[in-house]
């Protein structure tokens, strides 16, 4: 079973590291550390893909520079006020789930993300990471979830982590 760990701000340091951009390439918490960490190299990638947070778009960065993890993702989520934290983690982890990577962290710091919306982002990443596996007589290759562990940077971790054991 899938495990989900809420904690508090910080940058990974390993696995894929999944932030929220929103409109316009508009980072909070750790994803401003990663995005100057980077010494232009997020700026530089965003321009060229034409990447500026719109809702569905995805940037993943390989060995970014200034972080200790092997992949970076700038997940787009278009507006603040219409951000949904577990639609968020599900299709982040729904993209990465069957890659080689056991720990995948999400930050979603910074922006007054309330306890119960960090809650149901380790909901939305349980889901998406669920499947029916003992029913079928043959597993398809490449199939299985490899993410391990969740790891969902937040503002308050503690409250995040009790409010997670009601939603599920």
């Amino acid at each position: 079973m899938m495990k989900i760990v809420f904690v508090a701000s910080e940058k990974a340091t390993s696995g894929i590291a999944v932030v929220p951009v929103f409109k316009k390439n508009t980072f909070f918490g750790a994803g401003k550390k990663y995005w100057s960490d980077s010494r232009g190299q997020c700026a530089d990638a965003a321009k060229a893909t034409g990447f500026k947070g719109e809702a569905g778009n995805m940037l993943p960065l390989y060995l970014p520079r200034g972080s200790k993890v092997p992949a970076l993702v700038l997940q787009g989520v278009g507006a603040r006020e219409d951000f949904d934290a577990e639609m968020f983690a599900a299709s982040a982890l729904k993209a990465q789930r069957t890659g080689k990577a056991k720990t995948m962290t999400l930050h979603l710091d910074g922006f007054d993300l309330s306890p119960d919306e960090a809650a149901r982002a380790g909901l939305g990443a349980r889901l998406a990471g669920y499947h029916f596996f003992n029913y079928r007589t043959k597993l398809p290759a490449n199939s299985k979830t490899t993410v391990g562990t969740v790891r969902i940077v937040v503002d308050d971790p503690f409250a995040a982590q009790t409010l997670s054991r009601l939603h599920h």
